[in-house]
């Protein structure tokens, strides 16, 4: 405002007020009155400045498009958590094969029965998280609810919130925001990060003079953009729908197939397995493909595979002890040297399925009976230290006493499960693995231990450092014991 303008505004206020008997204006008010005016004349992406009035306020432009940016960054990381919530698909258990949605647990209630928990291994699942060959295990609570685990070095629970009768179950949204990720970060730390961002450029375009109104629009123009882009690329980018049908039904038609074949190898049976290729292969699977799968069930089922009771308290286990120069009443230190050890160890010629190498253990040997190897159904607690006698004794009266069957019954027993030309012949008794880790893994994949005390007073079993850190996990995993005395 110039100072001939001032002046002309002082005369016009001061005839007024004589006029009025109203006091006499002062410059300074005048000038201020008229600089408010201007200000409030300014709009809101405009700043007031003396020598040119009102001008672009760039700092507001700045935090307006930045907030804009953080509300679509937001809600693009909420699409991809959306996206990345895909079915998983192919669990088997068994055999028997049973469909996981990432959201919704498929079970089938007469596969559940009685048991306590049932161990499942993840085929194939399109997730990061979930790859190939985890291992789950979905224990029931009762009253409704139920448990999954994740076998992992630090294990994760699973807690469904809700089973219907139909055997549906629904993870919690807790866990789904801690376990998906995003370039290995989970989903809910970016979330929180860009949700902390936006409100902080929220807070300084606001102190720049952005109105709630504005923030509102802006926000509502931006999530509706966003939206009708993220819809657009997806509808141009999604398969017709007759071709997701086609995929589907392909899946649906491999699972079978797929089962056929995990059995197949199992039992050990050619021409069923060559049946089962023949068909994955008419359904389009390449040899390459094939033979991956083939690879990888055989190391699940090494992994996996135990021994019978039965076969251990039969006449054809004595006959081999006896046939390697020991007796029932060898300890297992002294059928370790007959059996891996000396001219003809047994599994040392033999590849084990495990890492492709050379030196396989007894399950995977081919002198245990392809019957007499299945899944573990039980984890043996014991002592290399018994004798042969004690521990079949301990077997055959807990079978009979249980009223199970031998047959159905599979030891993890680490004398014949691990396998020994890695731990006894590479690491001098330590093993190539950390055996905590795989013992706990197993632990909690098996589900259930068997502890066999050679005595109920003073038993050896309770001075070895091993066996007691078995019990100590078993309690600490809720793993459920039973305990059994040869005397």
């Amino acid at each position: 405002m110039t100072a001939t303008h001032t002046r002309h505004c002082t005369r016009l206020c001061n005839a007024a007020a004589a006029q009025e008997d109203g006091p006499v204006c002062h410059a300074d008010k005048v000038g201020n009155s008229f600089e408010s005016s201007q200000r409030l004349a300014c709009r809101e992406f405009q700043a007031f400045d003396s020598e040119h009035g009102c001008v672009l306020n760039n700092s507001y432009l700045i935090f307006g498009s930045a907030f804009q940016l953080a509300i679509c960054s937001l809600l693009t990381i909420a699409g991809v958590f959306l996206h990345r919530r895909r079915d998983l698909c192919s669990i088997t258990q068994d055999g028997s094969d049973l469909i996981l949605h990432f959201c919704n647990l498929q079970l089938e209630p007469d596969r559940l029965g009685d048991k306590g928990a049932i161990p499942l291994r993840l085929e194939d699942s399109g997730h990061d998280m979930l790859g190939p060959g985890r291992l789950l295990t979905c224990q029931l609570l009762g009253s409704g609810r139920a448990q999954l685990h994740l076998d992992e070095d630090v294990p994760a629970v699973l807690n469904i919130q809700e089973i219907q009768c139909d055997g549906s179950a629904v993870f919690g949204l807790g866990w789904e925001v801690r376990h998906i990720t995003l370039s290995k970060v989970p989903l809910g730390l970016w979330l929180i990060w860009h949700s902390v961002l936006a409100s902080v450029i929220l807070a300084s375009w606001a102190a720049q003079g952005a109105t709630l109104r504005t923030t509102l629009a802006c926000t509502l123009v931006v999530t509706l953009l966003t939206v009708a882009v993220v819809q657009a690329l997806r509808l141009a980018w999604r398969c017709p729908p007759e071709v997701r049908q086609r995929c589907r039904a392909k899946l649906l038609e491999e699972l079978p197939r797929r089962a056929a074949l995990s059995a197949a190898l199992w039992a050990a049976d050619k021409t069923k397995e060559c049946e089962s290729r023949a068909d994955l292969m008419a359904l389009g699977w390449s040899g390459e493909q094939l033979e991956d799968y083939t690879r990888t069930t055989l190391q699940r089922q090494s992994n996996e595979a135990g021994i019978c009771v039965a076969y251990l308290t039969s006449d054809r286990f004595a006959d081999l002890v006896q046939a390697r120069g020991a007796s029932k009443a060898s300890t297992f230190r002294q059928l370790k040297e007959v059996f891996y050890f000396g001219d003809n160890p047994i599994g040392k010629n033999v590849i084990c399925p495990r890492d492709g190498r050379m030196g396989a253990s007894f399950v995977d040997s081919g002198t245990l009976p392809r019957e007499s190897r299945a899944p573990c159904t039980h984890y043996l607690s014991w002592s290399w230290q018994y004798e042969v006698q004690v521990i079949t004794d301990a077997l055959e009266h807990w079978v009979e006493s249980e009223k199970l069957d031998a047959s159905d019954v599979y030891l993890y027993m680490c004398f014949f499960v691990n396998n020994q030309f890695r731990i006894l012949y590479e690491a001098g008794g330590a093993g190539s693995d950390n055996l905590e880790d795989v013992f706990e893994k197993r632990l909690r994949h098996v589900g259930h231990v068997v502890a066999v005390l050679d005595a109920w007073e003073e038993p050896a079993y309770l001075t070895r450092v091993w066996t007691i850190f078995e019990q100590y996990t078993a309690i600490k995993l809720h793993v459920p014991v039973t305990r059994l005395g040869c005397c």
